[in-house]
């Protein structure tokens, strides 16, 4: 047999195999594009699909969650019972919630909203610098920049006073940074491991799902919870970034500590589970955490996305930086709107992904045929990941709304129930849409017939971005 007739032999059998793979508990549009790039590109698209494919973790891992559980079970009992409301919500958002990141809704915390970039770095640094037990850090992003090296200079005073302090950081994320930043916190004691760590075999997993969470725990009784990672906020060129970040106090503490908990056995193999403590009531905010992805609830963050939108009677503040809904999001919002509810999404005019938001650019005919509101920021790069919904349930978190948040990566969201912090949520998001411009059907109408093929060939692309 030639080599040519071999290598045409081996496409085949690519593509047959594929037939039979590649749509096993996949969304039809995912495995559609999957298999129009393996039967075009048999080898490289296998290659590929190899790479970055599939979502499942090596069995070790699920193994390694699944023994946790009854542990994970029993401090949500604990949590509960330290409800200052009481009662068991019938609140159908807390269902959803708990059945997916089985943590409870839980009352008695303090919740501050910060959404001045360096005013939350500082105030991370005075929270380190009056640690006494822990430090704990989940960052997507931790640069060696100089907004990095002020954080490090904290924890390095943290260390020397006999603060623990462990800090997992993603390679993929802090990529430009990540040897360096990882060498310079071992150096002051600190210990620092990489999320999903893309040199060891027996973590093999697909190389692009990854730890996205942003969270930073002091003492056990503090947390930072949001969108804000450890880098300067115009780390890119042009671009400065605009966050929303929740700092909480209060029993839903120990829930984030639980997240940590699970993420650093994740990493290596130690449980600190049993050293978490719950704190005492601080405030009236009535929290819950979701943490989705893998190891959890692979769906959580769409079916709560979809439990808020379905659940609405009269508007919803949707502020996202990448904007590419999958088919359910978008059969959800044309429901609402045919409900009556007012939709408003902020989005961003920078370009900091071109693709990406070549894709996001391709739903916006769509989103406004159905009535939609799209707001853009006119400066900068509206990185805040919220939603509001009714002024009855607020969510502030990592999670953007594409299907790499949806289904894939790890994500954590704080939900909002009380009053009082989804109308503060509220009021800040309302800033962000005044201060953004409207995206008109006019001015979207207006634009380049090219630039439409373009955003519609990206499109293709979305269900693997």
């Amino acid at each position: 047999m030639s080599w040519g007739l071999a290598y045409y032999a081996l496409e085949w059998a690519i593509r047959i195999t594929a037939l039979l793979i590649v749509p096993v508990r996949k969304p039809a549009a995912t495995a559609t594009s999957w298999l129009l790039l393996i039967f075009f590109l048999p080898v490289p698209g296998i290659v590929l699909y190899l790479a970055i494919g599939s979502a499942s973790l090596p069995r070790w891992r699920t193994r390694q969650f699944t023994a946790r559980l009854p542990e994970f079970s029993k401090l949500a009992n604990s949590i509960a019972r330290e409800d200052p409301d009481g009662s068991k919500s019938e609140d159908l958002t807390e269902k959803v919630v708990a059945n997916s990141g089985l943590m409870p809704a839980i009352g008695g915390n303090n919740l501050e909203l910060l959404v001045d970039y360096q005013a939350m770095i500082d105030q991370l640094v005075t929270d380190i610098d009056e640690a006494s037990e822990r430090v704990h850090m989940v960052a997507y992003i931790f640069a060696s920049d100089s907004t990095g090296k002020k954080v490090v200079a904290a924890l390095e005073r943290a260390v020397k006073r006999g603060v623990q302090c462990r800090v997992l950081v993603d390679p993929i994320g802090s990529a430009h940074w990540f040897r360096e930043i990882q060498s310079m916190l071992r150096g002051i004691g600190v210990d620092v491991r990489a999320t999903l760590a893309l040199h060891s075999l027996r973590r093999w997993t697909r190389r692009d799902l990854r730890n996205h969470r942003k969270l930073y725990l002091i003492d056990g009784d503090t947390a930072y919870v949001g969108s804000q990672n450890i880098v300067a906020a115009d780390f890119r060129p042009g671009i400065v970034n605009q966050e929303v970040v929740v700092r909480s106090q209060g029993p839903v503490v120990a829930e984030l500590e639980a997240i940590f908990a699970v993420d650093w056995q994740n990493e290596t193999g130690e449980w600190l589970g049993d050293k978490i403590s719950i704190p005492k009531a601080a405030g009236n905010a009535r929290l819950q955490v979701l943490a989705s992805g893998p190891d959890f609830s692979p769906e959580g963050f769409r079916s709560l996305l979809l439990q808020v939108i379905h659940s609405a009677c009269s508007r919803i503040l949707i502020v996202t930086p990448y904007l590419i809904p999958d088919p359910s999001v978008l059969a959800a919002m044309k429901l609402a709107r045919l409900r009556g509810v007012e939709i408003v999404i902020a989005v961003s005019r920078v370009r900091d992904h071109p693709i990406v938001h070549l894709a996001q650019e391709s739903y916006y005919s769509e989103l406004l045929d159905i009535g939609v509101q799209l707001v853009a920021a006119r400066d900068g790069l509206l990185h805040a990941k919220v939603v509001v919904s009714d002024r009855q349930v607020g969510v502030v978190g990592s999670g953007n709304l594409d299907i790499r948040s949806l289904i894939l990566n790890d994500e954590l969201s704080l939900v909002i129930y009380d009053e009082a912090s989804i109308a503060a949520l509220a009021e800040t998001v309302e800033r962000m849409i005044e201060s953004a411009g409207p995206i008109s059907r006019t001015e979207w109408d207006a634009r380049p017939k090219l630039a439409r093929v373009v955003e519609n060939l990206a499109r293709l692309t979305s269900p693997l971005l």
